[in-house]
C-alpha cells in the first residue's frame, strides 16, 4: 500500500499525463483482461507554465492549472502596480503647489 501511495504522490507532483491515473500500468492490464477500452483519456503536454491535474467525477477529467511561481509573479506585478497608482493618486492630491 505504501508503494501505490508514492506513485501517487510522484505522478501528481509531475502532472497528469492520462486521467484517470494509470498507476503501474494496473488500469491499462485490467482492462485488457477484462475486453473492455481503458477509461479516461489523454491529457495535454505540461509546459513551464501551466500542467494538468485529473479532476471531476471517478478522476477522469483533465483539468488546466497555472504553475505556482506564475501565480507569485501575476499577484507580485498586481500589487506593485496597485501601489504604484495609489501613491501617484496620494502624491497628485496632497503634493499640489
Amino acid at each position: 500500500i505504501s508503494a501505490f501511495i508514492i506513485n501517487v504522490f510522484a505522478y501528481t507532483a509531475a502532472g497528469a499525463t492520462s486521467c484517470p491515473p494509470i498507476i503501474g500500468g494496473a488500469s491499462e492490464a485490467l482492462s485488457k483482461l477484462v475486453g473492455v477500452e481503458p477509461l479516461g483519456h489523454a491529457c495535454g503536454s505540461d509546459s513551464l507554465f501551466h500542467y494538468y491535474v485529473c479532476c471531476g467525477k471517478a478522476s477522469a477529467d483533465c483539468c488546466f492549472r497555472l504553475q505556482t511561481w506564475v501565480i507569485v509573479s501575476v499577484a507580485v506585478c498586481a500589487a506593485i502596480i496597485l501601489t504604484s497608482v495609489v501613491l501617484s493618486l496620494i502624491r497628485c492630491v496632497f503634493c499640489r503647489r
